[in-house]
């Protein structure tokens, strides 16, 4: 049996030009409070002010009423708060921090995009978007997408040398790749 999301994931997989007009139905109180939850608890606070901890407080009720705004189309995105952090060369750089339930509503949507787009990259052959995979490290992307064959075959294919002085990356006992 398919949850809906599995469903639509599933028709995405099938049909990759399939179109679909709307999924923001299959984002819920539970996915907004697991997105909630996933949070860093010590991140900076938007423009609003509102920690972790604060929102915390009464995140049942919170989480109920954003998913209320989102439903009726009343959810708006706050502005982002801009701060500047030092440079090595003694210039600033900008970072832009959004308010704590803009990060809950974002990341409720990228783990929605990743569970439907992500199912068409996971076949072994299909490495186009390897790298914004979740747990994806760089060096899992030059391995895999410069040296796949040598990589997967755990040996240098033919045709397929690393340069001199290059080694293939050391993963973590248990990593998985497609």
């Amino acid at each position: 049996m398919f949850t809906d999301i599995n469903r639509i994931a599933e028709l995405a997989k099938e049909d990759p030009k399939r179109q679909f007009h709307s999924i923001a139905h299959l984002i819920t109180v539970a996915k907004l409070e697991e997105a909630f939850r996933s949070l860093r608890k010590d991140a900076s606070a938007g423009i609003d002010g509102v920690t972790y901890g604060q929102y915390e407080m009464n995140v049942e009720e919170k989480i109920r009423e954003l998913h209320q705004r989102l439903k009726e189309g009343k959810y708006q995105a706050q502005p982002l708060r801009r701060v500047y952090i030092p440079k090595e060369d003694g210039k600033q750089r900008p970072i832009s921090i959004p308010a704590l339930e803009d990060k809950v509503v974002q990341k409720a949507v990228v783990d929605l995009l990743n569970t439907v787009l992500c199912r068409n990259l996971m076949e072994p052959t299909i490495l186009a978007g390897f790298d914004f995979l979740p747990d994806r490290s760089p060096a899992a992307v030059v391995a895999v997408e410069m040296w796949e064959p040598a990589f997967c075959a755990g040996f240098q294919a033919p045709g397929k040398r690393l340069p001199s002085g290059w080694e293939l990356p050391r993963f973590p006992p248990g990593a998985s790749f497609p």
